[in-house]
């Protein structure tokens, strides 16, 4: 509807209105629009300022709907006992006394309203002091509304649930505040209220920090006392803990439902006299009896149970109540079906107890547990073990097995013998950490690959004994499964003498080429020694070689030669033998070499002297010329005090110490 255009209000009218005592409006006579209102009309209706009351429809501020929207008519308009609604939700009366402003020749003419004989006294039930104390205090959601679904009143609980302010509710409607649904689903509910005057029940869902909240909501109607509806109350408590204590409840139902649907295990539930109350769907296949033909009878009419020890039926119940014992549990007994067939069953029978596990009279439960896998499985294992025992005792080469991480669980006597540890100290011990640090790395990987079923086979590893001796073993390994788990077979080949043998005959052939070589050089140029001395230090990793000439009228060695891949090495000191602590000159002509390393027991002239050279360890070998003894060559190792000189390194020294006699004759000239 189009509006029609203000007219302009005189001084003299204004000055009339603001003058008067009583609460007056201006009002458009059709579209009943509030043009003008003095300070009494803003007081009484709880208004601070003029623009929240003007514009507005003069019966948006009627608590009664049916004293809506009725029009004008004649020169006075006077209605007495009308309702009327505050800003802050209050309900107060007064009479209406319209006066139409003569000399208005606009279709659209002005009405003065005075609104007198106005009644403070009768409040409406929501603003009674017992009800402001109860809407504070009480522990649940309360609001109240007026007929056009303003709020008029809201409680603490209300403000705290919505995350809301009571500035931001009072005088404001659901449309204002929630969503455009849930103001439409309120509405239509409050309007139900107000036309059949009777109270609504419903559970109302919030979801408030992501959290489900439950609450049970009453609606009623608010009656005053000439029967009028002035409004609606409504109240919500939280059922949070009732919602959940319904789905534990339900949960539990449907658990224990499906439990006794699916179980693997016969479940049968006796009274308190021992009358079948109920059967799951396995107890009915054990039995070979449905529910609805059990429930009902005697546990010994349904339930045969033998003892294979005496032969006799046993009834659970009866044989608990004998022994006066309220729970009973018996293993190796046989049940006996409808069809005469034995099955291997224990069984336990115990009472049903309440939610805080005392007795109650719900009766008893009896749990029939089928073991014939059991039995089958355990003479499965016997016989695997028995199997496996034999296998470990008969095989010669060391064996062990690990689990799925490497763990050793079982080996056999001779990988024992083989590693000096005892089964206590293998045990679940990473197999890997038995070997030679640099084969840790590659044996984990073929871990790996063995757990994706790719076998190892002959795979050579060095693995170290208890007191730190390597042996070098073939190592093959592959899945091994049993009706118990899974686990890794390895099987050792102990092939240390081989390898050592192998190296043996490469190093003294390595000797043999090396000595043609040499002979080759010196056959060519006799002065070609310091090479010769290089390639001899380069095979036998040493870092010096000397030469002494024995001076036999002296008793002493007097140096003729070195060589040392280091320029900074120190000379070679003469030896006095009559200073020697022992008759090293002796040992060494009849053990045919001699070594000195910082262990020898020497006096402190040898140890002044073998400091010197530069500690580690000296190989001393006796030069012969023409059937006399004519000097002693010397080999240094500078860095390895502790070298064990081995059988094919004297014999390499021993084999080259004459060819230095003719090169060092030839060097001196």
């Amino acid at each position: 509807m189009a509006k029609n255009p203000s007219l302009p209000l005189d001084e003299t009218l204004l000055s009339l209105l603001s003058n008067l005592s009583d609460p007056a409006l201006l009002i458009e006579c059709h579209t009943y629009r509030i043009l003008k209102a003095n300070d009494a009309a803003l007081s009484i209706y709880g208004y601070i300022h003029h623009k929240d009351l003007t514009h507005r429809s003069f019966f948006e501020l009627f608590a009664e709907p049916s004293l809506q929207k009725k029009s004008c008519q004649g020169a006075t308009v006077l209605m007495e006992g009308v309702s009327f609604l505050r800003q802050n939700g209050e309900i107060f009366y007064g009479d209406i006394h319209g006066y139409l402003i003569p000399g208005q020749a606009n279709p659209n003419p002005l009405y003065l309203v005075l609104i007198k004989n106005i009644n403070p006294k009768e409040e409406s039930v929501y603003q009674s002091a017992i009800w402001q104390s109860v809407l504070h205090n009480i522990p649940l959601l309360l609001w109240v509304k007026d007929i056009h679904g303003h709020y008029c009143e809201v409680n603490e609980n209300f403000l705290r649930l919505h995350g809301l302010q009571r500035e931001e509710v009072i005088g404001r409607t659901d449309f204002d505040l929630f969503s455009q649904e849930y103001a439409q689903a309120s509405q239509n509910e409050d309007q139900c209220v107000i036309y059949s005057r009777a109270k609504i029940h419903k559970e109302d869902r919030f979801v408030k920090n992501n959290r489900e909240l439950w609450y049970e909501t009453y609606k009623i109607p608010i009656i005053n006392t000439r029967d009028e509806i002035i409004g609606i109350a409504g109240f919500s408590i939280n059922i949070n803990e009732r919602k959940e204590l319904d789905r534990q409840i339900k949960s539990k139902q449907e658990w224990l439902e499906t439990t006794l649907r699916s179980i693997g295990e016969a479940v049968i539930t006796i009274d308190m006299k021992g009358v079948i109350t109920s059967l799951n769907p396995i107890a009915e296949t054990y039995i070979g009896t449905r529910q609805s033909e059990a429930i009902g009878r005697p546990l010994h009419e349904i339930v045969f149970i033998r003892n294979p020890l005496d032969n006799q039926v046993e009834n659970p119940f009866a044989l608990m109540e004998s022994r006066g014992i309220t729970s009973l549990y018996q293993k190796d007994r046989l049940l006996i079906n409808t069809q005469g067939i034995e099955i291997p069953i224990e069984y336990k029978i115990s009472p049903i107890l309440t939610r805080d596990g005392f007795l109650s009279n719900n009766g008893f439960v009896l749990i029939i547990t089928n073991v014939s896998h059991y039995k089958t499985r355990e003479q499965s294992l016997l016989a695997e073990n028995e199997l496996m025992k034999e296998f470990l005792e008969a095989s010669p080469n060391p064996i062990f097995f690990t689990d799925k991480e490497g763990k050793i669980s079982r080996t056999n006597e001779e990988f024992l013998r083989l590693t000096g540890y005892d089964t206590k100290q293998v045990k679940n011990k990473p197999f890997w950490s038995l070997f030679r640090a640099d084969d840790e790395t590659h044996l984990k990987k073929e871990f790996e690959g063995l757990t994706q079923h790719i076998k190892i086979k002959n795979h050579i590893f060095v693995l170290i004994d208890h007191l730190g001796n390597p042996h070098s073993v073939e190592l093959s390994a592959n899945l091994v499964k049993t009706s118990r788990d899974e686990q890794y077979l390895f099987i050792l080949n102990d092939i240390t003498e081989r390898m050592n043998h192998m190296h043996l005959l490469y190093k003294q052939q390595t000797s043999l080429q090396l000595m043609e070589e040499i002979l080759q050089i010196l056959g060519e140029n006799h002065q070609a020694l310091p090479l010769v001395c290089q390639k001899i230090a380069a095979f036998m990793d040493i870092q010096r070689l000397f030469v002494y000439r024995w001076l036999d009228h002296d008793q002493k060695l007097d140096p003729l030669y070195l060589w040392s891949h280091s320029p900074d090495a120190p000379p070679v000191p003469p030896l006095e033998s009559h200073l020697f602590s022992q008759d090293w000159m002796g040992i060494l002509l009849k053990q045919h070499y001699l070594v000195f390393t910082e262990n020898t027991p020497f006096n402190a002239y040898e140890k002044k002297l073998f400091e010197k050279t530069g500690l580690g360890s000296i190989l001393f070998l006796p030069l012969w010329f023409h059937n006399s003894f004519w000097g002693v060559l010397g080999v240094h190792d500078t860095h390895n005090p502790e070298r064990q000189w081995d059988e094919t390194q004297l014999f390499f020294f021993k084999a080259v110490a004459p060819l230095f006699i003719p090169s060092l004759s030839f060097h001196s000239k």
